[in-house]
């Protein structure tokens, strides 16, 4: 087998991936996901180690998500009329990845879960605080009182 240069191997695989995301809808949602994952976890201050999870988690999704339409369409070319063999193997790698999505809904809730817990509390005690607050101060300080207090549940 002859070697290729790295660079066209990348190139492959970047047309791949181009070549993906325009014909499956499902790893553009996956794709949409992983930027709602990676806000959160921004937004919630998590730690390298809580991101890395999270990177690794999203990775195997999209990864099997990429593996699916290779596998389809290999099925297809193979087998372009019905055959229930060629749609077994279509329903377990789409099986795979649906179970990649659930495992990584499940380490996400687990990872993002407790965060956004602490933030919903920390928020819910500012305003309260806040409210108190604000029956002692003037419109024009009050801004700078709720500016101080979102910040404070990072610090918690």
């Amino acid at each position: 087998m002859k070697t290729r240069p790295l660079t066209k191997s990348l190139e492959a695989a970047w047309s791949g991936c181009v070549l993906a995301w325009r014909n499956e809808r499902n790893l553009r949602i996956h794709s949409a996901a992983t930027v709602l994952v990676a806000a959160a976890a921004i937004a919630l201050g998590l730690s390298a180690m809580e991101c890395s999870l999270l990177a690794l988690t999203v990775g195997l999704v999209l990864s099997m998500e990429m593996m699916n339409t290779a596998i389809e369409g290999l099925v297809d070319l193979v087998s372009p009329e019905y055959h229930e063999l060629a749609k077994a193997v279509k329903d377990g790698a789409a099986a795979a990845v649906a179970l990649a999505a659930a495992v990584a809904v499940i380490i996400g809730l687990l990872v993002l879960g407790p965060a956004a817990w602490r933030f919903a509390a920390a928020t819910a005690q500012n305003v309260r605080a806040d409210t108190r607050d604000l029956y002692s101060i003037d419109g024009g300080a009050a801004q700078s009182v709720w500016v101080s207090h979102a910040h404070r549940w990072r610090e918690e």
